[in-house]
């Protein structure tokens, strides 16, 4: 019998400590954080700690940036 893989589920942009619990509580294995500037979805590193703080143990953590350089 072939094993049931199912698909992990990430929500991505967080940017408030309601919706980390939320996402946890809908069953995300992941969430993302957006540490680019100019997106209205962008989150300081001060406010990233207190929501990894909320995801710690619980769910994976992802981080969006960007790089400044470009990659050859």
């Amino acid at each position: 019998v072939p094993e049931i893989r199912l698909p992990k589920i990430k929500f991505c942009g967080l940017t408030r400590q309601a919706d980390v619990r939320a996402a946890i509580e809908c069953g995300a294995d992941a969430i993302g954080l957006n540490f680019y500037k100019p997106s209205s979805r962008y989150v300081s590193p001060e406010t990233a700690s207190g929501l990894s703080e909320i995801a710690h143990q619980r769910v994976l953590r992802a981080k969006l940036c960007h790089l400044r350089r470009r990659l050859q």
